[in-house]
């Protein structure tokens, strides 16, 4: 393999970030984003070039290798223009949002405390707030990596200079960001939940909805005592105290969906979480409510959302329905319910 020939510095910054990536724990899931699992490629592909025997037979040239970093490199940093808003993407709050939004024990933890504890809460273990602390200084060490550590490297087969990113958001110290991220995740709560407030249920999976419909309550009129219903309902299911499943029917566009829609905007800053779900995909139901029963304790409530809902007599799809708002073996979770909305009162076919 061929050799480079690093200076001081740009060896250690290379193998600081690269042990830091190694090392993470409780946020070890951020390394199989798209940059993170690229940079790491890259350093690895640095370090071994360096510790390398110059000259071996069958080993690649400088320039090839370097032509094959360049590449790694222009990956880097086109996922991050294609990520960030800003014309020159900022690396280090790329990283940051990457913890505020990963799915890890601390997140989920700190997501089911009430913002009236201390920042300390009883749900976090001293041992846990000292493995984040340690992770969140490895994060420091991986968000300040100046591109210029990796454009020097490059120099001898870039005749253009290599854009460079910012990383203006990783000077925080690690107790600050760790306050930091117990505020956020009591407030936004976390992973996909942070992000997003209204998901569909397809093929087993939760897709979540980039653009959901904006409507507010202040839009919707003449029919206020249905409305305060499914409010007052829903305000019951996000305190946990007992809520029932709802049925919304009437004529076709009298705002049947929009008042569902409304009300789970609304609460969305509760901790009111929207997933539609399709009558083609109740076969799967039980496996979404076996996932929401998982996250009963992190300060979310569900609603399933079953829109435009009506049945065969022979669909066996009514059944499964059917066995779920009874109460079968597994009930549904008391932070879930479901709401459909139909065209008509009775959900079976009548002759």
């Amino acid at each position: 393999m061929a050799m480079l020939d690093l200076d001081r510095y740009t060896k250690s910054r290379i193998e600081q970030t690269l042990s830091a990536l190694m090392g993470l724990t409780i946020y070890s899931g951020i390394k199989t984003d798209p940059v993170l699992d690229e940079l790491k490629a890259m350093l690895l592909a640095i370090v071994s070039a360096e510790t390398g025997d110059k000259g071996r037979t069958g080993s690649p040239s400088e320039s090839a290798l370097l032509y094959d970093l360049t590449e790694k490199y222009t990956r880097i940093y086109t996922l991050l223009l294609q990520n960030t808003m800003s014309d020159i993407p900022d690396f280090g709050e790329y990283v940051l949002t990457l913890v505020q939004n990963d799915d890890n024990p601390f997140a989920r933890t700190a997501s089911g405390q009430s913002s009236g504890k201390e920042t300390d809460g009883l749900a976090i273990s001293p041992e846990m707030r000292l493995c984040v602390i340690h992770d969140l200084m490895r994060i420091g060490s991986i968000a300040s990596l100046p591109s210029r550590v990796l454009t020097a490297v490059l120099a001898p087969v870039t005749s253009i200079p290599l854009p460079e990113w910012r990383h203006s958001s990783a000077d925080q110290p690690p107790v600050t960001m760790y306050e930091s991220l117990l505020t956020y995740h009591r407030e936004k709560s976390f992973g996909v939940f942070s992000k997003y407030h209204a998901f569909i249920w397809k093929s087993n999976t939760l897709e979540p909805v980039e653009r959901p419909d904006p409507i507010r309550l202040d839009q919707l009129f003449e029919y206020e005592y249905e409305i305060n219903q499914v409010l007052e309902n829903t305000r019951r299911l996000i305190g946990r105290r007992h809520a029932d499943n709802l049925l919304l029917f009437g004529a076709r566009g009298t705002g049947k969906s929009s008042a569902v829609k409304a009300v789970a905007n609304t609460l969305t800053d509760q901790g009111l979480r929207l997933i539609e779900v399709d009558k083609d995909e109740l076969l799967t139901i039980a496996d979404l409510l076996a996932y929401l029963s998982e996250l009963s304790g992190v300060g979310l409530s569900f609603i399933l959302f079953l829109d435009d809902l009506s049945f065969a007599e022979d669909d066996t799809r009514y059944t499964i329905l059917k066995t779920l708002l009874e109460g079968g073996v597994k009930t549904r979770p008391g932070h879930v319910a479901i709401y459909a909305t139909s065209n008509r009162r009775h959900l079976v076919a009548e002759k």
